[in-house]
């Protein structure tokens, strides 16, 4: 008999495997915490609640929802396109990437002055300029596209996450 599949959203699975990931950190802490015990010479020791078997089996059950999941979520990646942007998840996540480290290089390119004055030496100082070598003006408005790209593709992506369904 096979087992009834239910549809749930990418943001769904995401956050069924966060959880599932939580899960298996608690039982590998409670496991670290409680597969040993401490005792005096001559005391009896008192034993946890613990049970090797019983964890493995819990650890590796979600093991393997997390591996199916994210193998799921991952062959959704590649299959579905992100409306108006014509490419896959995974290309619109590598591009928000792209797009993230152009931002952050059109910032660095903005804080520059136009011309900037350093002296060098002692006594006898040389005094050197810096000019820079571009328009701000068109830096700036390069900056706005990229920004207002990454707000839409993010909205894209984040609403293709949430109408995208899989069978699980």
């Amino acid at each position: 008999r096979r087992k009834k599949t239910m549809k749930k959203c990418n943001t769904q699975i995401m956050k069924e495997i966060k959880t599932l990931e939580e899960y298996r950190a608690k039982w590998i802490g409670i496991e670290r915490a409680n597969c040993t015990v401490s005792y005096l010479q001559g005391e009896e020791p008192v034993l946890p609640d613990y049970d090797y078997e019983t964890t493995r089996a819990n650890v590796d059950y979600l093991d393997n929802e997390i591996r199916r999941l994210k193998g799921l979520l991952a062959y959704s990646n590649v299959t579905t396109i992100v409306e108006g942007f014509d490419m896959n998840i995974n290309e619109a996540l590598i591009y928000l990437a792209q797009l993230k480290q152009k931002e952050s290089h059109y910032n660095f390119l903005m804080g520059k002055n136009k011309i900037s004055r350093s002296t060098s030496g002692f006594g006898n100082a040389n005094i050197e300029f810096t000019k820079i070598l571009y328009d701000q003006d068109v830096v700036r408005e390069e900056l706005k596209k990229v920004t207002d790209t990454i707000m839409m593709l993010q909205m894209a992506i984040d609403r293709t996450n949430l109408t995208n369904m899989i069978d699980c």
